[in-house]
């Protein structure tokens, strides 16, 4: 990356890439009881065998401009009923593939382990007791993460966005908490209830649940047909 790239993106975008994220994560702290798998399709029973639990899931979308979500207006709820959520804002704005990891290992942390001291735990340990908002703002501060970070972003076979308008696409994650698939979006006001549950929810419906609401976006034109799915699993 030259230097003009650095100095517009202080934490550049990440490629949708499982190999990518699973050395940043790994490189920072995350257990190997863990990992970050890509999606083939939305249709993927019929061409693929997950047989690991899936706690996590992230989706790099993009909306359709001047469209917003239902859910993401009428089911917004309160920072404080989830683990762990975060904005996603100044510096940054373009750090959605990072956001989108950190929600959902702050929101697993029952089934995550994390190297003692490392990067990693020390950004969740410090950030234990935050808002969302200081959430952002301690990360953006943590040279030691802001490194990693760059250093990952160099990975890929894509070419890393020097421009805003090359950036199109967004990361969102998905976890379960409280008998509830939660969407986890630092741009939005808190995290967004997608499907309640009376009854206890188990991780193994969280993917297909997040499939069935991808879908829906799609048919409605809430977002494109541009988009990619990763999912974290534990093994």
């Amino acid at each position: 990356m030259d230097n003009e790239s650095q100095s517009n993106f202080q934490w550049p975008p990440l490629e949708s890439d499982p190999e990518i994220f699973n050395n940043y994560f790994k490189k920072i702290g995350l257990e190997n009881n863990v990992e970050f798998q890509e999606l083939w399709s939305l249709e993927y029973k019929e061409v693929q065998i997950i047989d690991s639990q899936v706690i996590g899931v992230i989706a790099a979308i993009n909306r359709q401009k001047g469209k917003i979500y239902d859910k993401e207006n009428t089911n917004v709820i309160n920072y404080e009923e989830v683990p762990f959520f975060m904005k996603q804002e100044g510096s940054l704005d373009n750090a959605c593939g990072l956001v989108a990891a950190l929600h959902c290992f702050g929101n697993n942390q029952q089934h995550i382990s994390i190297i003692n001291n490392s990067i990693l735990d020390k950004f969740f340990s410090r950030s234990k007791d935050q808002t969302p908002a200081e959430r952002c703002k301690s990360l953006e501060n943590d040279v030691q993460f802001k490194q990693a970070h760059l250093s990952s972003s160099n990975e890929g076979q894509s070419n890393i966005p020097s421009e805003q308008e090359q950036v199109n696409h967004h990361y969102i994650a998905f976890a379960v908490v409280n008998n509830a698939v939660v969407e986890f979006d630092g741009t939005l006001p808190g995290p967004v209830v997608i499907k309640q549950y009376s009854t206890e929810l188990q991780n193994e419906s969280l993917l297909d649940d997040v499939i069935e609401d991808l879908q829906i976006r799609l048919k409605e034109e809430f977002i494109t047909d541009n988009l990619s799915v990763m999912i974290v699993v534990k093994n």
